[in-house]
């Protein structure tokens, strides 16, 4: 199975664009979150059947190739696996740093209390031409 191949390349390639280009991150975020998704489990999925190919094919035992490619596929999936609260993290700091700008400020906005206030007292302005 060769999805992760084209899956994790194009994380790789989402990932530093979202990293590197931040005027992108509003239109590319919502693919790289799939993708942080995806690529783990195509890359799991491709292990489990390489096992099960390498088993039918070698019966008696894996020679070392096949075994350094069964340990490249694992690490690869533990690296992927460690890298996804790390976006999320990333994209969840992002996008509370853009709400901050659109407040006008560096940090959240404190709550404030939902206070009854008494209504507001009308100032009635002459009209214009009225005596």
């Amino acid at each position: 199975m060769h999805a992760p191949i084209i899956f994790v390349a194009l994380l790789v390639l989402l990932g530093a664009a979202y990293l590197l280009i931040p005027p992108l991150r509003q239109r590319i975020g919502w693919a790289a979150a799939i993708l942080v998704l995806v690529a783990p489990a195509t890359v799991y999925g491709s292990i489990l059947s390489g096992q099960q190919f390498a088993d039918f094919t070698y019966p008696d035992g894996w020679p070392d190739a096949v075994q350094q490619h069964h340990d490249n596929a694992y690490w690869l999936l533990w690296t992927l696996l460690a890298l996804i609260p790390v976006w999320f993290l990333f994209t969840g700091l992002d996008r509370g740093r853009r709400a901050a700008l659109l407040r006008g400020g560096d940090a959240p906005s404190p709550r404030r209390p939902r206070t009854a206030r008494p209504p507001r007292a009308r100032t009635t302005r002459p009209r214009a031409g009225a005596r």
